[in-house]
């Protein structure tokens, strides 16, 4: 059986308005690719691995 996979989304453009739910989804979508605690915490990111795609890069 293959198994198909999706792009991630991509994140939210905050366009002025509804900050209160735009903070939300962000600070949900941050936690999804574990990048929340980088933000939180003001720390660097892990390092990309070696040969990266496409999709990691950006």
């Amino acid at each position: 059986m293959s198994s198909s996979s999706f792009p991630p989304a991509a994140p939210l453009v905050f366009n002025g308005e509804g900050y209160h739910i735009w903070v939300v989804k962000m600070k949900t979508y941050l936690h999804a690719f574990d990048l929340w605690e980088v933000v939180n915490a003001d720390v660097e990111p892990p390092p990309l691995r070696a040969n990266p795609t496409v999709a990691q890069i950006r």
